[in-house]
């Protein structure tokens, strides 16, 4: 339906990306769910959104190749379309400390966390279409306003994102909005156990973390804005300051 406007998620296959894909298509967007290696998650994904009476496709792009980066913004505009958002969520997450950080991880890092986010904006720029309003949302975390000793090149790399957003904000303008936002504990991740998640959670000033639900209705409501750009909004049930 190229009548209706179409957000383009990274990472949407899986995790909070599935939660902002499902949480998006009920709002009557048409989706596009990039993927990688989750391919069976994704076609799953894209059934339930058209079960629902809702437009959606899917596509792959490993972001390890600088190449594909470079063509997922041209093939998505072909679905639907111009686009009307994109939302920067994919992410890779591996522990390392400044003192044992090596060129793969950091390389690594670099090129799914910052590298492919800021080529896909500065792409999804270019193919907007004259005259059109438009959003992009990068998904942080809120260690860049409270870090960590642990996961190194992650940080760094979500530094950088958090840095290009006021940059990109400014340059893209008045077409284009750029915010993010930064979670707390949002959903458990493969290094932890569950008794370490749920104590995360609870060590909030809410007790709550940031559920998918919330970063999803963060989303929601940046997407309605009209007035704002350049803003980082954390939701992490007061991590940052506890």
């Amino acid at each position: 339906m190229k009548n209706k406007k179409t957000i383009l998620v990274t990472g949407g296959s899986v995790r909070l990306g599935r939660r902002i894909c499902l949480d998006l298509a009920s709002d009557g967007y048409n989706i596009i769910i990039h993927y990688n290696k989750s391919k069976k998650n994704a076609i799953n994904l894209k059934k339930e959104i058209l079960d629902n009476g809702n437009d959606c496709e899917i596509i792959k792009c490993d972001f390890n190749h600088k190449k594909q980066v470079g063509q997922l913004i041209r093939k998505s505009s072909k679905i639907f379309g111009s686009m009307y958002a994109l939302v920067n969520n994919a992410s890779i997450f591996e522990n390392d400390k400044i003192s044992n950080f090596n060129d793969k991880g950091w390389e690594k890092h670099m090129a799914i966390n910052l590298y492919a986010p800021l080529k896909l904006s500065q792409d999804f720029y270019k193919y907007l279409s004259k005259g059109n309003k438009a959003h992009i949302i990068n998904i942080l975390d809120q260690n860049i306003v409270n870090p960590d000793t642990n996961f190194f090149s992650y940080s760094i790399a979500k530094y950088g994102l958090h840095g290009s957003t006021p940059i990109l904000a400014k340059e893209f303008a008045p077409n284009i909005s750029v915010n993010s936002i930064g979670p707390g504990p949002t959903l458990k991740n493969i290094h932890q156990s569950e008794k370490h998640f749920k104590n995360k959670k609870n060590n909030t000033l809410l007790k709550k973390g940031s559920p998918p639900e919330e970063i999803s209705n963060t989303v929601r409501f940046i997407l309605k804005s009209k007035s704002m750009t350049g803003q980082l909004i954390i939701v992490d049930g007061g991590e940052h300051i506890s």
